[in-house]
């Protein structure tokens, strides 16, 4: 009765113009105080508005009032009902299937709990919690036993930030886990509320239509409803357009009155610890290894990775992938490599990768299983590595016109000849040695003793344009140098034409300067990186050209054919090229390097650009470097098959647009 009388008295001494009700919940236990104001107010007609919760009319001792009582009773309550729609509209566009609800004491959601999520396909907790971690975690938990997926949090900051640390020390902040952070600002609400009643009331008493005195009557004294027909309230904040910090209030005459809301949803992610497993390619990706045995990445990936940290704020550890490979699917649709590390999903106690770093080419089949970013650099190829092609050179290379046993008959018949004339000339009673006296008047040019130094001379000059000079006298030397003369003229005519044979021959290889040009030869291997995207385009390349066959066999022999139809399908006997058929057949034959270091390897093992191994590169950039980092070898021909380079991540992972637009 104390209380009663204390509120009664409030009320009455001195008179008000208004009373705004802020309390926050209609019948509530403890709320003795809003009770007894609602009750208090309608019996003296003293002009209300009141800001409890509830739904339209759902105040208890404001039923059934009068037409003249609801233009001074209203009822306009707090944007918190909006939470109900709020829930079912997320939950329902998420299509979510087990869900979560925490929300403490801050919100009224007690009533509305049973009908949250009514309609909607998806298996629902509910909780109140209070404002303490143990009392959250035990809720969250409890939710996870029972695989909830997707949890709102509803209440102040402070109950949020309990929620979120709770899920980060229990891994729950992974991609199977969804967390809605919803939060109320109540304060703005009311501000704008005591401001439009103001306006209002003030507004109206400038325009002479509200009451100048007011008097109520005692609280023992209930009130006619009809003498209080000129507080217009509810008309003054119809004609009051306030727009608050909210949003303009729409006042109803049948009630239901509230504050327009927009909201705003902002997405937050997870990033402050991602695994990147790296694919050592140089220049992308180097690894480094001190004196300590420490292990460190360098390269232009890594260089990538670090700006972009920068700017958006987290931290990574680079985990190098176990078994080298990019990744590739194989017959029974599995992915090896990077790309199976992306496919195995993150779970709070695996350390699956996030990020693929490395010259990862952008292709059809890797995008249905994995998101690529924003290409880092654009439309590179498949190049041919080669080794440089080089002219051997040697002092006695003009020696090589001839083998080797054709020297060395050459140099018999030379000492062999010698020799004989200078016995001939020795025996002969002819020759000048023998008949001195008889050539004792000749020229001194024209007498020549042939001995064996001058046998040699003779023989090695008669091989030359000026010639042998002065020839024996005697007839058998003569018949001698007669043959010398024929063998030599034979001689020197087969090595000048063998010598010309030679320097055009070796000349007349074509050098490989196209993929045509290595599948044309045979004295070249040649072979991709295993599991890159150039094995992947000439085994899918060889994949076509196999269907497209069997499509145009399964024609030819189509029995159901006229004889015209077959006779127009008969002028090709085979209209597919099996041109990569072939190559890929070669290449699997040849065996495929394991990493971008042994293709180089088995390059310079290679005798030269004429035989030996040519290197595809699935990755230019790759080829252009090692060319740049080792003169043997050299780029052969224009890339084909281009395609863009960029980071990869986890199929539908927010990485890709963070990562992106960095």
């Amino acid at each position: 009765m104390f209380f009663s009388f204390a509120v009664c008295e409030r009320l009455t001494s001195p008179s008000p113009t208004v009373i705004i009700d802020t309390t926050r919940r209609p019948r509530a236990i403890g709320n003795r105080a809003g009770t007894l104001v609602k009750k208090v107010v309608r019996k003296m007609g003293i002009p209300t508005v009141s800001a409890t919760y509830g739904k339209m009319n759902g105040i208890m001792e404001w039923e059934n009032l009068s037409d003249t009582e609801k233009q001074y009773l209203v009822q306009i309550p707090p944007p918190g009902y909006i939470i109900t729609q709020v829930v079912r509209d997320i939950a329902s566009h998420q299509n979510m299937t087990t869900t979560g609800v925490l929300f403490d004491e801050s919100i009224e959601l007690d009533q509305k709990s049973s009908t949250l999520l009514q309609n909607i396909p998806t298996r629902t907790t509910i909780r109140k919690v209070q404002p303490s971690r143990q009392k959250i975690q035990e809720q969250i938990l409890k939710m996870k036993g029972s695989d909830t997926a997707y949890y709102f949090v509803i209440g102040p900051t402070e109950t949020i930030n309990l929620a979120l640390d709770v899920a980060e020390s229990n891994n729950m902040t992974g991609r199977e886990y969804s967390w809605y952070l919803v939060s109320l600002v109540e304060v703005s609400f009311y501000y704008d509320l005591v401001l439009l009643v103001v306006k209002a009331i003030k507004s109206s008493a400038e325009k002479g239509i509200w009451p100048n005195e007011i008097q109520y009557s005692s609280c023992d004294t209930k009130v006619n409803p009809e003498d209080r027909k000129d507080f217009k309230l509810l008309n003054a904040l119809k004609q009051e357009a306030h727009d608050g910090i909210f949003g303009q209030f729409v006042i109803k005459e049948t009630g239901g009155s509230y504050q327009e809301l927009e909201l705003k949803m902002r997405k937050l992610t997870f990033i402050d610890n991602k695994i990147t497993e790296p694919k050592l390619i140089p220049p992308f990706v180097y690894k480094n290894v001190d004196e300590n045995g420490t292990v460190t990445f360098s390269g232009y990936c890594v260089e990538l990775l670090d700006e972009i940290k920068e700017i958006l704020n987290f931290d990574y550890t680079i985990s190098e992938t176990k078994d080298n490979k990019f990744g590739t699917m194989n017959d029974k649709l599995e992915w090896d490599g990077m790309i199976r590390d992306l496919v195995d999903k993150v779970s709070p106690i695996s350390n699956k990768a996030e990020i693929a770093l490395g010259p990862i080419s952008v292709m059809a089949e890797r995008e249905t299983v994995v998101d690529f970013t924003v290409p880092y650099y654009d439309l590179v190829g498949i190049s041919i590595l080669m080794k440089k092609p080089s002219v051997p050179s040697s002092l006695f290379k003009f020696l090589t016109v001839l083998e080797a046993n054709v020297w060395a008959c050459i140099l018999a018949a030379y000492f062999i000849t010698s020799f004989l004339m200078f016995m001939f000339d020795r025996l002969s009673p002819y020759s000048y040695y023998n008949n001195k006296e008889k050539y004792k008047d000749d020229d001194e040019d024209e007498k020549r003793d042939f001995s064996l130094k001058e046998s040699l001379w003779f023989c090695m000059t008669s091989l030359t344009p000026q010639g042998g000079g002065e020839a024996p006298r005697n007839l058998s030397g003569r018949l001698v140098a007669a043959t010398w003369w024929l063998f030599g003229f034979i001689i020197i005519a087969s090595y000048t034409a063998n010598l010309a044979a030679f320097l055009t021959v070796s000349r007349l290889d074509s050098p490989i300067e196209s993929l045509d040009d290595l599948a044309k030869q045979y004295k070249i291997k040649y072979a991709p990186q295993e599991s890159t995207s150039a094995a992947t385009y000439f085994e899918r390349m060889a994949y076509i050209e196999e269907k497209f066959y069997e499509i145009w066999k399964n024609m030819s022999l189509d029995d159901s054919l006229n004889e015209t139809e077959r006779a127009k399908l008969a002028v090709w006997d085979y209209p597919v090229s099996d041109k990569y058929t072939k190559i890929w057949w070669t290449m699997k034959e040849t065996g495929m390097p394991k990493t971008f270091e042994e293709g180089i390897d088995k390059v310079l093992a290679s005798k030269g650009s004429q035989e030996g191994f040519a290197f595809i590169g699935a990755d230019s950039t790759q080829v252009k470097y090692a060319v740049m980092t080792n003169c043997e070898l050299i780029s052969v021909g224009s890339e084909f098959s281009r395609k863009p380079l960029a980071l990869a991540v986890q199929q539908g992972s927010p990485l890709k647009d963070q990562l992106s637009s960095a």
